[in-house]
């Protein structure tokens, strides 16, 4: 098995010893996104992996997948088996906006094997019409590359543009956009989650997030953490999010 630093396709093993810390990239991502944050992780005293979601990166990209969260799921137990992370294992799942939101959906299908969450910055809207009208008021840009008919012909520009970090295909990113983020289903999910949880929020990400946070009574297991900043902490302040995560999973661990 490959270790300390090493990648596979679609896989990256950053090393470390201890509970395993599973990482899972947000919208249009890949597993490069934690490069500044995982080595944090292992020198904290975790065994840290992540992994390219289905459809973005170098995952395979079935043209016939809904890319919904039963495909996302089936891919990372597979990915996970596939390198020598067997069911027995516990995991601790960290992910990045949509990936956070898999994450919390790969807990209530495997409970047995998820011990906590940490959850950043998840897209928290209250329900599939709001999902839906926010992304289209951020910016004229966001509608035409979302809805135009000739946004087949901008995303292969601005892929090119973006030296190779976006790899995905129209199905992919389509497929999830729909049914994974504007599904919005963050809060009824994280009403049924029992694992101890830690949910990072932007001060500077979409407004309608702390709107929807207001209106709404998180389980005693969650535990809401709001910082300085947007939507990509991780990377901008890798530092902070990183004593943030190994405080709360050693916390949460022995509360």
């Amino acid at each position: 098995m490959k270790r300390s630093g090493s990648d596979d396709r679609g896989w990256r093993d950053y090393g470390g010893h201890g509970p395993v810390i599973v990482l899972l990239h947000g919208f249009l991502g890949s597993m490069r996104y934690w490069d500044r944050l995982a080595p944090l992780l292992v020198a904290a005293g975790f065994r840290v992996v992540a992994l390219d979601l289905l459809g973005f990166g170098a995952a395979p990209k079935p043209r016939d997948s809904a890319y919904g969260y039963e495909e996302h799921i089936a891919h990372i137990a597979d990915m996970l088996r596939r390198h020598g992370i067997g069911d027995h294992v516990p995991l601790i799942l960290a992910g990045h906006s949509m990936g956070a939101l898999i994450a919390k959906r790969f807990a209530l299908a495997y409970p047995d094997r998820v011990s906590q969450l940490v959850l950043m910055h998840p897209p928290l809207y209250d329900g599939p019409e709001q999902a839906r009208s926010t992304l289209r008021r951020t910016s004229r840009t966001y509608r035409i590359l979302l809805d135009s008919r000739y946004r087949n012909l901008l995303w292969p520009a601005i892929r090119l543009l973006a030296a190779g970090t976006l790899r995905h295909r129209r199905w992919s990113r389509e497929g999830s956009l729909a049914n994974i983020i504007e599904r919005a289903e963050a809060f009824t999910d994280l009403a049924r989650l029992n694992q101890p949880t830690l949910l990072i929020v932007g001060t500077s990400d979409r407004p309608e997030y702390q709107r929807n946070l207001a209106a709404h009574d998180l389980p005693t297991n969650v535990r809401l953490e709001l910082i300085a900043g947007g939507h990509h902490s991780p990377r901008r302040q890798a530092t902070q999010l990183g004593r943030l995560t190994t405080g709360f999973l050693k916390s949460s661990k022995t509360a």
